[in-house]
Parts: structure tokens; C-alpha cells; sequence
């Protein structure tokens, strides 16, 4: 049965494993021990650019590091092009999380020159961050040449905001990659130009199973691009459109689409408009027709803060 729910799916793989944790790792004097460290939580140590340098020095040659997590530790713009240096060499680590440290533009284009040459790193997440419209270019250049081997692509919370320049380019990227599989754009501010980019995009994309654009101002215009998208995409299993100013017309208009795509599983539309016809149509398509609609919502906001909070890495307080 497929679920009209908070797309929560598939993201728990984000999360970092208890087991191999290193609260040491990073000592007293600022040097690093990986040794025997497959994932690493540097959270609120301010490590600064010369920790992201030292922390980088490390990375060039290890070959045990998997999953990397440097949350609110300040390494800005210049820590994270040595960061991208060392995985021009890195052959281990397969998740970068770089969480809320200040980085922008410049940090984009060092992350997108190093996914052109690294073969290992499949998920990569940037939340928090002043990546703009230049900055998103950058890494969609590379995702277009198809070498990076990134799966997972996440720009979210972002204080600049991607707008329709941003999320143009990701979706001609779209066109060409055979790789990418989960794009998160939430809250940034891509409009009605941009999702109807990415919805051309997806109208026979073969690969992408998630798309999410939560608090993005798609409105009416981009939700019924995207329900004509639906129509012939037999790829995408998860779609984010919550708080996206979508109202009566976008949601009879991915309704209809529903009743012609098997594919998708999930589709969120909390903290949109509801009409009594909106409604209606979402709960008249099979397999939603069962559903009890409101308690649905309330399950998956409890749902969300529990999964989310992994995802993000709060379960590791330093």
C-alpha cells in the first residue's frame, strides 16, 4: 500500500552507527587518531581551519574512515577546500556530513573539483550552510559529467537559498547523471521556474527514487509541472512537497497524476492548502482510499522528529 505520510523513508541511512564511535579522536591538542575509526563526530570542538587542515592531512591517507560528521565546528570556506584536497586521494570515506560550519560559494567549488576525481563518496550533505545559486552550479557541472559517484546530494536549511538559477541547473545535470538517486533541496528558495526544471527532468529519469523540496515556493504552477512529471516517471518513490504554498489546483493535479504512476510511495503535502476537494480526490485514489487522513499527519510529525533527529547526528553529544 502506498502512504500519503512525511518523507522520513530511506534518509535513516544518514545516520551514524554506535559502533566504531571515537569520542577521542580529536585530543587535547588538537591532533587527530583515526586509527581504527570508521565513523567520526566532530561536533562543537571549533577545530577551526587549522583542525579542518590537520583533519584533512589524515583523510589523504586513510583507508578506514567511512562516514564523517564536522557539525557547528567553524571550519568555513577554507577548512573545507583542504577537506576537498585530501578526497582527491581519499579512497575510504563514503559519507561527508558538513553541518552548519558557515560555508559558502568557494567551499562548493572545492567540494565539486574533488567528487570529479574521488570514486568513493556517495553522500554528501550540507546543511546549514550559504552554498548559493555560483556554489550549486559548481557541483552540478561535476554531477553532469556523470565521474562523481554520489548517490546522495543534500543542500538544506540553507540561510542564502538556492533559487530557480540553482535548481535549473541541478535538473539539466539530471539529464546526463545515471547515478544521483536522493536530491534534498528543503527550505531553500527555489520557485515555480525551478521546479518545473526539475519536473522536465524527471519525465523519463530512470534513476532518482527521492526528490524533496519541502518549504520551497513551488506553488500550483510547479506542483501540477511536477504531477505531469509523475505521469511518465517510473523511477521517483518519494516526493517532499510540504509547506510549499501548493493549493487546490496542484493537489487535484498530482491527485489525477497518482491514479496513472504505481511507482511513488510517499508523497508529503503537510502544511499546504487543504479544500474538502483536495481532500477528497487524494483519498479517492486507490490504495489511499483506507486512510485516515488527519491521524496520518499527527503520526508522522511524532515519526519525523525522531528520524530526523538521527539523521542530523544528535543521538552523539560530545
Amino acid at each position: 500500500m502506498r502512504s500519503l505520510a512525511f518523507l522520513t523513508v530511506a534518509l535513516t541511512q544518514l545516520a551514524f552507527a554506535h559502533d566504531c564511535y571515537k569520542k577521542d579522536a580529536f585530543d587535547a591538542a588538537g591532533e587527530f587518531a583515526l586509527s581504527g575509526c570508521t565513523n567520526l563526530v566532530l561536533k562543537d570542538h571549533d577545530i577551526g581551519t587549522a583542525g579542518a587542515e590537520k583533519l584533512a592531512a589524515e583523510l589523504r591517507t586513510n583507508t578506514e574512515l567511512k562516514h564523517l560528521l564536522v557539525h557547528m565546528d567553524h571550519i568555513r570556506d577554507a577548512g573545507v577546500v583542504h577537506i576537498a584536497e585530501a578526497l582527491r586521494y581519499n579512497t575510504a570515506l563514503t559519507m561527508l556530513n558538513l553541518h552548519d560550519n558557515n560555508i559558502g560559494d568557494d567551499a562548493a567549488h572545492a567540494l565539486a573539483d574533488a567528487l570529479l576525481a574521488n570514486r568513493v563518496l556517495d553522500q554528501l550533505i550540507l546543511i546549514d550552510s550559504n552554498i548559493g545559486d555560483v556554489g550549486v552550479e559548481s557541483i552540478a557541472a561535476a554531477l553532469a559529467t556523470n565521474k562523481p559517484a554520489l548517490h546522495t546530494l543534500l543542500i538544506g536549511y540553507n540561510e542564502r537559498g538556492i533559487t530557480c538559477r540553482g535548481a535549473t541547473a541541478l535538473a539539466t545535470a539530471l539529464q546526463t547523471n545515471t547515478v544521483l538517486q536522493k536530491l534534498v533541496l528543503h527550505k531553500n528558495a527555489i520557485g515555480v521556474d525551478g521546479a518545473k526544471a526539475l519536473a522536465e527532468s524527471l519525465r523519463d529519469h530512470t534513476k532518482l527514487d527521492l526528490l524533496n523540496l519541502w518549504e520551497n515556493p513551488i506553488g500550483d504552477e510547479g506542483a501540477i509541472a511536477l504531477a505531469t512529471a509523475l505521469e511518465t516517471n517510473r523511477a521517483l518513490e518519494h516526493l517532499d512537497l510540504r509547506e510549499c504554498n501548493i493549493g487546490e489546483r496542484g493537489m487535484l493535479a498530482l491527485a489525477a497524476a497518482l491514479t496513472k504512476n504505481p511507482i511513488l510511495k510517499t508523497l508529503s503535502l503537510e502544511g499546504n492548502t487543504f479544500t474538502e476537494n483536495g481532500i477528497a480526490a487524494i483519498n479517492a485514489i486507490p490504495g489511499y482510499s483506507d486512510l485516515n487522513f488527519n491521524k496520518r499527519i499527527q503520526y508522522r510529525i511524532e515519526k519525523e522528529h525522531e528520524i530526523y533527529g538521527k539523521w542530523y547526528g544528535h543521538e552523539h553529544e560530545l
